[in-house]
């Protein structure tokens, strides 16, 4: 049975029913929680906690074929923090696992590295802090907001305009070697637009271009920014390019069927940019 189906909740349940009756009604302990198959029992004896924890893996092997884990059943004192049901309880207040915290400030940086877009990170966002806002954690919640937006602030205005230089660095490249070019509206700002520039010349194939640069060593495209590309560019009957920026390396034009497919997303390295794309009088002279 699929751990975390419903069925299995109730299954576990009704199965430890026997232990909720022995702890509560033979053992008579007095503060006693339970989910599914963990549960917790609070006194002020340690030595109470060893008999009871005797009796209960008795209880559990000879009644119902189960056991205590060795390594997850513990007696610890209250001030260290149970874990319990995702939180760290003390007594006054609730904290998160540091995993938890860990996870979603990794999303974060995802979008910052553009591994995510902003909807999916505020999906992410809207079930963690649904799930984070039952423990003391208004502060933790309000500065992981904070990360989220500063990185999006940061990172809209600096979209715009790298893209918007890197287009028309392009485009002077094709004027100065005798081509006809034009940005196409809303590229360098969006994912929404067919492409970025158009470029055509007398005797030659028109090209659509698709621009991308990046100071890493790889580029990662959506698939479906790709798709509509590739549409766009039959549609109007022109060969589609993607234009390759790196540091340090200068462009590289590559056809699209070379990208490499990583699953949500394509990709192009400057490896494979050099190994199967061209310079621009090679690639544009060769068509």
């Amino acid at each position: 049975m699929p751990l975390g189906n419903l069925t299995s909740q109730f299954f576990a349940n009704l199965y430890l029913n026997e232990l909720d009756y022995f702890v509560k009604h033979e053992l008579k302990a007095k503060y006693y929680i339970r989910y599914v198959d963990d549960f917790v029992i609070l006194h002020s004896s340690k030595l109470q906690l060893e008999i009871w924890k005797n009796q209960i893996n008795n209880f559990l092997k000879e009644k119902l074929k189960l056991s205590l884990h060795p390594d997850k059943s513990k007696i610890i004192p209250l001030s260290r923090g149970i874990d319990f049901v995702g939180f760290r309880n003390f007594y006054y207040f609730k904290l998160l696992r540091k995993r938890n915290i860990r996870k979603m400030l990794r999303k974060a940086e995802f979008f910052k590295n553009k591994y995510l877009d902003y909807q999916e990170l505020m999906k992410s966002y809207q079930g963690w802090q649904a799930y984070a806002k039952w423990a003391n954690t208004f502060k933790l919640r309000r500065n992981v907001l904070r990360i989220i937006y500063k990185e999006l602030k940061q990172k809209m205005p600096n979209n715009k305009s790298k893209g918007s230089r890197v287009e028309r660095e392009l485009l002077d490249i094709f004027t100065k070697n005798s081509w006809r070019s034009v940005r196409v509206a809303g590229s360098g700002v969006n994912d929404d637009s067919p492409c970025d520039l158009i470029a055509a010349k007398t005797g030659r194939k028109g090209f659509t271009i698709e621009v991308k640069s990046s100071k890493k060593s790889t580029v990662y495209i959506k698939k479906e920014q790709i798709e509509d590309f590739m549409l766009f560019s039959n549609i109007i009957g022109l060969k589609p390019v993607i234009a390759l920026r790196f540091n340090h390396e200068g462009w590289l034009f590559l056809d699209p069927k070379h990208l490499k497919d990583t699953g949500k997303y394509w990709a192009a390295s400057i490896e494979n940019a050099k190994q199967n794309g061209f310079r621009f009088s090679e690639f544009f002279e060769k068509f």
